[in-house]
């Protein structure tokens, strides 16, 4: 597993990502693809869908933001989640997975 995020429930959850080529490390351009994430419990359930929102990919290629949405009502304790790219190809569309994260969700002090 790549990551591990910590956040208490209820919290603003937004990520700033960087898709890179594997092998030269250099940023991918994400124009013309679709991304977006979900986040699931250990059980697979989907908690959450992840809107993904791409730069402006001339002067900032391979960048987008993540945005958790409201989490709220997300169970506390370990949840975990991907990325996903689908990238037009003339064959069709080719889906590219990121690797799998995890969420560690706490209760704040305050969440009653």
């Amino acid at each position: 597993m790549a990551a591990v995020i910590a956040v208490k429930r209820g919290a603003t959850l937004r990520r700033m990502l960087l898709w890179r080529n594997a092998k030269t490390q250099q940023p991918v351009s994400l124009s013309g693809q679709t991304l977006y994430g979900q986040v699931r419990d250990p059980s697979r359930v989907l908690v959450a869908t992840i809107q993904i929102t791409a730069l402006d990919q001339t002067t900032n290629a391979g960048k987008a933001v993540a945005d958790f949405g409201d989490t709220s009502d997300w169970p506390v304790g370990r949840l975990v989640f991907d990325f996903v790219r689908e990238v037009p190809s003339d064959s069709g569309v080719v889906t590219v997975y990121s690797k799998t994260a995890r969420i560690d969700v706490e209760r704040g002090i305050t969440d009653v």
